[in-house]
């Protein structure tokens, strides 16, 4: 089809509709206007259908249409979009397919959350030494690089003891602290914890069934075919959006290694 001109036929007679310069675009739609002799407005709207891509407009997809008689002319006005995704159903009826995007999120998260932490990161070691006796001297342990906890150092002001501080510690009632390892990783108390997120956009023709996603944030909820991305999934946000005669849930899936099940039920 040439979309300069479209000769269409209303009965035995023809006529010629021809393109307007008042042409938008913009927003992912464009609007194209013909002007065609009294009549046959209807008759270009008909060489027009929903669900198919122009690729003469630029691959835009038909979204819908109207047309003001005029006096002479006939003025015939267009909107296709640039995605599938705003345009109307496919024909046959219906709604559009199911649509599914992967992705990443990051969020902040403690170092001590992290599976690989180890306490030297974020926390001095200090031993007590009783500032009389040489031989109290304490030296770094075997553990201070690979403790993933305090345990090991107790804290007590005593031969042989240790203390995990981020802080200068207080000095003792008798003997002293002395620093024996910096933190590895000085001024860093947090890191971004990367997580697959999966955003799935369903379509209704009935605004209550799309309303009804909205019950399921908050929820642990496989995406469909994308679960194997994460062990144990999480709705963490849905939004309904009327587009075009329809409804489209907009759900996000935020995957984990495990969701406390005290916390977030089960989603349906």
């Amino acid at each position: 089809m040439a979309y300069e001109t479209i000769t269409v036929t209303v009965g035995t007679a023809s006529a010629v509709a021809y393109l307007q310069p008042e042409t938008t675009h913009g927003g992912g739609k464009r609007t194209v206007t013909y002007m065609v002799r009294r009549g046959f407005g209807e008759a270009v709207l008909a060489s027009f259908s929903g669900g198919t891509a122009y690729t003469g407009l630029g691959f835009l997809w038909y979204e819908q249409s109207s047309v003001k008689t005029g006096r002479v002319y006939d003025t015939v006005t267009i909107t296709f979009s640039d995605s599938i995704a705003y345009a109307y159903p496919p024909p046959g009826g219906g709604t559009p397919s199911t649509t599914y995007t992967a992705r990443t999120s990051t969020s902040e998260v403690p170092l001590e959350t992290l599976t690989n932490y180890k306490t030297c990161w974020n926390y001095d070691l200090y031993g007590w030494w009783d500032t009389v006796d040489i031989s109290t001297m304490p030296s770094t342990p075997a553990w201070w690089a690979t403790a993933t906890d305090k345990s090991d150092a107790t804290g007590l002001p005593q031969a042989g003891e240790y203390l995990w501080s981020r802080e200068i510690p207080p000095a003792p009632e008798s003997g002293d602290w002395v620093l024996l390892e910096n933190r590895t990783k000085p001024g860093v108390e947090a890191a971004l914890r990367v997580r697959p997120c999966v955003v799935e956009t369903k379509y209704y023709t009935s605004q209550s069934s799309a309303m009804a996603g909205l019950s399921q944030s908050g929820k642990r909820k496989s995406p469909g075919s994308y679960s194997s991305l994460s062990t144990e999934w999480l709705v963490t946000d849905v939004q309904v959006n009327e587009s075009n005669g329809y409804y489209a849930t907009v759900t996000e899936y935020t995957g984990a290694d495990a969701w406390d099940t005290d916390l977030y039920p089960a989603g349906s």
